[in-house]
């Protein structure tokens, strides 16, 4: 990585985690991206980010703990490195200081909450701040191509503080929700839902062919991503049920009304053409007209 080593925390436990999170982020960047680590501890995902999305591409690292950021520091300060800026700041719903729970064993396991932190070995306080005020003021005017969020248990408060970052300028989010006591908890928190009820979403999600199953070389765990091209393929079998619809109810017209011209049968047609013609315009891939309020004119129902 920029041809030279790493400063790391001697006994570190967390080290599969972040090459883990490094192998997984190369995935999503590329040359000219802007990348945003929130949770960079001493910089290894930083580093990999910035070397490449290279020269044209920037990054910034943000770390609330010090010792952590001191190696973070020294990191980026290797010659080559010069599109990261480097953050010592908490991310979470307003701006304010508060304790930072340090772990003895785990340097990338502190936390805001206690209970997410193993093997404690006391506090450090630490100020908070909002992700849109770091956007508005280290990089006003650009979109960011990846936010990446390993923020131990603060995800929902990190998300609460950046509504006008998530509502335009960052295009793609990574969140780190697994490990650390009480993390299917935290899942659940920032996707709103109960922690029961992730595997049963995840698996439908499978089933509809949304998202697929991935393994990853000498890890035991599995792991979810969106398929590539699912939502068009989607899209493309929604049209494909829309026109079967069309054409069932073309037949069913068919069926009432053999004899347009005769007369005999149009009242009992009236009923099966008002959803052919609500069917067609999906089915054709055009819009239909729209009204006064600029809304879908639908025909009107037919009467009998």
């Amino acid at each position: 990585m920029f041809g030279a080593c790493m400063l790391v925390h001697a006994g570190d436990r967390s080290r599969p985690e972040w090459v883990r999170e490094g192998q997984e982020l190369l995935s999503l960047v590329g040359p000219g991206m802007t990348v945003v680590d929130a949770g960079a501890g001493f910089g290894y995902c930083t580093l990999l980010c910035a070397q490449a999305v290279g020269p044209t591409g920037r990054a910034v690292a943000i770390e609330p703990e010090p010792d952590n950021f001191d190696l973070l520091r020294r990191n980026l300060g290797r010659p080559g490195v010069d599109n990261v800026d480097a953050l010592q700041l908490a991310l979470g719903a307003q701006a304010a200081t508060a304790s930072l729970w340090v772990s003895g064993t785990h340097r990338g396991r502190h936390s805001l909450h206690r209970s997410n932190v193993l093997n404690g070995v006391g506090s450090r306080r630490v100020t908070v701040t909002t992700l849109d005020t770091v956007l508005d003021r280290h990089l006003p005017g650009l979109r960011v191509d990846l936010l990446k969020i390993d923020v131990e248990g603060e995800e929902m408060a990190l998300v609460q503080g950046a509504a006008r970052a998530l509502a335009g300028a960052v295009s793609r989010v990574w969140f780190d929700l697994r490990g650390g006591p009480g993390h299917r908890v935290r899942a659940g928190r920032v996707l709103q839902t109960s922690k029961g009820s992730i595997s049963t979403a995840t698996r439908l999600l499978v089933l509809s062919g949304l998202v697929e199953r991935r393994s990853q070389p000498g890890q035991r765990r599995d792991y979810f991503r969106i398929r590539p091209e699912a939502w068009v393929e989607l899209v493309k079998l929604r049209l494909n049920q829309v026109t079967s619809n069309r054409q069932l109810t073309q037949r069913g017209l068919t069926l009432l009304d053999p004899c347009p011209g005769c007369g005999n049968a149009g009242k009992n047609a009236s009923r099966p053409r008002t959803p052919r013609q609500v069917w067609t315009h999906p089915s054709q891939g055009t819009v239909p007209p729209t009204n006064a309020r600029g809304g879908p004119q639908w025909p009107s129902r037919a009467t009998t």
